[in-house]
């Protein structure tokens, strides 16, 4: 069984921190979304979400109404971050079909490496254009 939003754009509504407590409060996984939602997760949003890379808590995952596939094991508030980070770097989400998958290359060890660097580059240099300390 999963949940499901109807319209990505209802995302909208929520925060991107806010749709993680979703996440993690959900009794079903995964959430599935139907259509795609852009420029919901922005770079302003990078520094809450590296702190959250490693976090280990249980929570739904979310999968692409049009995915063949649905999840049934819960994934990680750290995965769904990195999930949401992909979603900024490709400008819209979800980014992919489905976020938690155990053969899901976006999240080998180096791409997920490669997407954590990505994320900390791209958020000193937005901290620099708005002149505020970068990020460590």
């Amino acid at each position: 069984m999963s949940s499901y939003i109807d319209n990505a754009e209802d995302l909208r509504r929520l925060t991107p921190l806010s749709f993680l407590g979703r996440l993690k409060r959900s009794k079903v996984s995964p959430i599935v979304i139907k259509g795609q939602v852009e420029n919901w997760v922005e770079k302003e949003h990078l520094p809450q979400l590296l702190r959250l890379v490693d976090v280990k808590t249980p929570c739904a995952s979310v999968a692409m109404s049009i995915s063949s596939v649905s999840p049934i094991d819960p994934s990680y508030i750290g995965q769904e971050a990195l999930f949401m980070i992909m979603a900024i770097k490709r400008g819209k989400y979800p980014p992919d079909l489905n976020s938690n998958q155990s053969q899901h290359e976006s999240f080998g060890a180096k791409q997920r490496h490669e997407l954590i660097l990505w994320a900390k580059k791209a958020g000193k240099k937005q901290e620099k254009e708005r002149g505020n300390p970068p990020l460590k």
